[in-house]
């Protein structure tokens, strides 16, 4: 894991130092895919097998385990998918693939206890990659990427998230050009209001031959507002 910081002056990242995460596993877990920051510049990682999040401090010197459930689940059960800081608060949301809730914890502790966000009307997404809140909402809207079945819509009316609604689905995209693809994030262009556009991955097979990596030449990047699909 490489962290990195902004130079005000020239606008430029550099490396802030390196962290082996393996170190601290010891491969007991792992499936490290998500990731966010508090306003300290602390970083949180988040694995999903079987569930874990891990914080790095701001300067990149040390890491720990921040949420590590116990007895520790084998890595063969799926956990949290995804990670998203809520602006001018101190926690961070959660969504689980394990029992397809939507969790919360505060950042501000030294141990993360995941608290859970009942969800009214909802419907429970197990097959989840990153969530996302557009700055389009003010934090008051989630986006809960559900692989092929689409982008999950959940809102917390007073941007709190004590408790959250389901507003419905994006569905995913069909058809020429689509073939074998999933939501993995969804991903807001331009300033407010923007645009939200799905970020697609494509598992369509064979693969080139003597590689794996598919033959696909064309990587659709679809907007929510097109064919229908908004998000309310």
């Amino acid at each position: 894991m490489t962290t990195s910081s902004s130079n005000p002056i020239r606008g430029r990242r550099r490396s802030s130092g390196s962290l082996n995460i393996t170190d601290l596993t010891h491969e007991r877990y792992g499936g490290f895919q998500d990731v966010e920051t508090d306003r300290r510049g602390n970083t949180y990682v988040v694995g999903t097998w079987p569930g874990t999040i891990l914080r790095a401090d701001r300067h990149g010197r040390s890491i720990k385990n921040w949420y590590l459930p116990k007895p520790l689940p084998p890595t063969t059960r799926v956990g949290f998918g995804g990670l998203a800081a809520v602006g001018g608060t101190s926690e961070v949301l959660l969504a689980n693939d394990g029992d397809g809730q939507l969790y919360r914890c505060d950042m501000r502790h030294e141990v993360g206890t995941p608290v859970l966000v009942p969800v009214a009307s909802g419907a429970a997404c197990r097959i989840n990659d990153a969530i996302y809140l557009p700055p389009r909402y003010d934090g008051r809207v989630l986006l809960v990427a559900c692989g092929a079945e689409g982008l999950q819509v959940l809102r917390s009316r007073d941007g709190r998230w004590v408790t959250a609604e389901y507003l419905g689905t994006v569905p995913n995209p069909t058809g020429p050009g689509f073939e074998g693809s999933v939501v993995t994030a969804a991903v807001q262009i331009g300033r407010n209001p923007g645009s939200i556009h799905l970020v697609e991955g494509f598992f369509d097979f064979p693969w080139a031959e003597g590689t794996v990596a598919g033959n696909r030449t064309r990587f659709p990047f679809p907007g929510c507002d097109e064919g229908g699909r908004g998000v309310a």
